[in-house]
């Protein structure tokens, strides 16, 4: 992986981030790991990836999963989240879990601070104080335009799907479904509508047919920490106006999570392509 090595006092990137230790954490822990001498401060934002999902809603969430992935690969995942979980309960200092990005953070001695709500005044004010050049979110949260506003440069977010395509919820399961060749991921910088701003780094993988959801979902985010590397790159050698790719509305296409029939009609896909193969 490149690594952007050096600091500069008019360079410096936050990183605002819900915990997920399953794709998410490592995701960001290989981020901090190729760039942290222009990470100035992390703000770890409370709360989980299911959001505040009612407990029907979320019960049938994991049900769809389940039946996307398998019982194996669910039990699995829970597992380490889990343990995650437990870790977290136990220990008295975040730093000390090794599925935290703050366990990533204090090994490059990189300030961490929790955060209950990412729009509030409060911390608006103290990001607004960090004078960021460009921030990497990956907290689930709607931003705001206050928080837009305040990276001298933008807010940078990864999709794991090829913009302008596939807006939403499991870009790779709809590829999957959808019968595509391709997928990949996107980084792209945030504005006020979802997955809707300016690409600026854009790698493809090739679906095979021996895919599944999971392996797609791996091999995209094999391919993630590289991109969002390059990307600040190009943001910190003032090349990026250059390369910006047009998300273009007309082209785009948008898709929520799966529900449990989505989820049935992919098993059923699966099953004719491994029964003709």
């Amino acid at each position: 992986m490149t690594v952007i090595s050096g600091s500069s006092d008019s360079f410096s990137v936050i990183i605002t981030v819900t915990e997920e230790p399953l794709l998410i954490n490592p995701f960001i822990r290989d981020v901090i790991k190729s760039i942290h001498a222009d990470i100035k401060k992390i703000y770890i934002v409370r709360g989980s990836v299911m959001g505040k999902k009612k407990f029907g809603d979320k019960i049938q969430y994991i049900i769809t999963i389940c039946l996307i992935s398998g019982l194996f690969a669910l039990v699995k995942r829970s597992f380490i989240v889990l343990s995650y979980g437990f870790l977290n309960h136990v220990v008295s200092d975040a730093s000390q879990n090794p599925f935290s990005v703050a366990y990533t953070a204090k090994k490059y001695r990189i300030p961490v601070t929790f955060v209950n709500d990412i729009n509030s005044p409060s911390f608006l004010t103290e990001l607004k104080n960090d004078k960021p050049t460009i921030i990497i979110n990956q907290a689930q949260a709607i931003l705001k335009e206050q928080f837009l506003i305040i990276p001298q440069v933008g807010s940078l977010n990864r999709h794991c799907g090829l913009l302008p395509k596939y807006r939403g919820r499991l870009a790779p399961f709809w590829a999957l479904l959808k019968g595509e060749e391709e997928s990949g991921v996107s980084i792209h910088f945030i504005d006020k509508e979802i997955d809707n701003g300016p690409i600026l780094v854009q790698k493809k993988v090739p679906i095979t047919r021996s895919d599944t959801f999971d392996s797609l979902l791996a091999k995209d985010f094999a391919i993630a920490p590289e991109a969002m590397v390059e990307a600040v790159g190009l943001i910190k050698s003032g090349e990026y106006n250059k390369r910006l790719i047009p998300n273009e509305k007309q082209f785009s296409s948008y898709y929520s999570s799966p529900t449990i029939r989505d989820a049935l009609s992919y098993r059923k896909k699966l099953l004719k392509r491994w029964y003709h193969e």
